[in-house]
């Protein structure tokens, strides 16, 4: 089995590279193999065997941060607003929201 410690968050850029191991392993069946594509990752940030590639350049860890946010749509649903309501969630204070209808 592969396990991937890290203190970043970004799981696209970790599943593509699980998956760069696991058919590197699945096409030669060789332990040293994963070991030359870890250390060429470890030490280039890049990794190109078998026909299989891998770059860490291409994954962008502030994007993964945003990809699963709520960001987008708060700002659809308040508009300009929604700076005053994100400043209030960071700050950890209360927030009523006030509308004429349900819907809204």
């Amino acid at each position: 089995s592969i396990v991937i410690v890290t203190t970043v968050f970004n799981p696209e850029r970790y599943l593509a590279l699980a998956q760069v191991m696991a058919k590197v392993y699945a096409a030669s069946g060789q332990p040293t193999q994963l070991l030359e594509c870890y250390l060429s990752v470890f030490t280039t940030q890049k990794v190109a065997l078998g026909g299989e590639t891998w770059a860490k350049a291409k994954y962008d860890d502030r994007m993964a941060l945003v990809a699963g946010s709520v960001l987008p749509t708060l700002f659809r649903a308040f508009g300009e607003q929604a700076v005053l309501l994100w400043n209030a969630m960071l700050l950890r204070k209360r927030v009523i929201v006030y509308a004429e209808s349900l819907k809204e």
